[in-house]
């Protein structure tokens, strides 16, 4: 989270991309989207990893808390715990909260409007994956193609059905 000093009362809560992994910091999506700067615009910020703490997606296939934080927890856990940080720092609730995201966030602004619709004022979903199954097994056919060990064994064939039968 980044929290300026000049609040308006506004936080953002962006949404990562791909198999997440990492926190987007407020400073790489300015660099980013240089129109948008959430602390320029005295917005705070909020981001998680999407529950993917590695951002290997085979993490999905034995972890049964990354495969539901990823699937839609995450944008839970995050809002609840960014509004939480917001009202314990200014002492208010915000007045206006938005979803940002694209690729996997734009996944996770539709997660959003559905599971969470009162915690968000506004929602932007771009580029959304909506078929994770297909996705994922072309990420773990791209990885046994790359010469990934830990993937070394596993046909496209074989990794559609597994992320068929343990999708989420």
């Amino acid at each position: 989270m980044d929290l300026p000093d000049n609040w308006t009362g506004r936080l953002m809560h962006q949404g990562s991309g791909g198999f997440d992994g990492q926190v987007k910091t407020v400073e790489s999506f300015s660099a980013g989207f240089p129109l948008y700067q959430p602390l320029q615009r005295a917005v705070a910020y909020a981001a998680s990893n999407g529950g993917n703490r590695t951002g290997d997606p085979s993490e999905f296939l034995t972890s049964q808390t990354e495969k539901s934080d990823y699937a839609y927890a995450a944008v839970g856990t995050t809002i609840a715990f960014a509004k939480a940080a917001v009202k314990a720092f200014y002492g208010r609730a915000p007045s206006y909260t938005y979803f940002n995201g694209a690729s996997n966030g734009g996944r996770n602004a539709y997660i959003a409007a559905q599971r969470w619709p009162d915690q968000y004022d506004g929602i932007i979903a771009g580029a959304e994956t909506m078929n994770m199954a297909t996705q994922t097994a072309a990420w773990h056919n791209l990885a046994r193609r790359a010469g990934s060990d830990r993937h070394a064994g596993r046909g496209p064939v074989d990794s559609a059905e597994r992320c068929r039968d343990r999708s989420m």
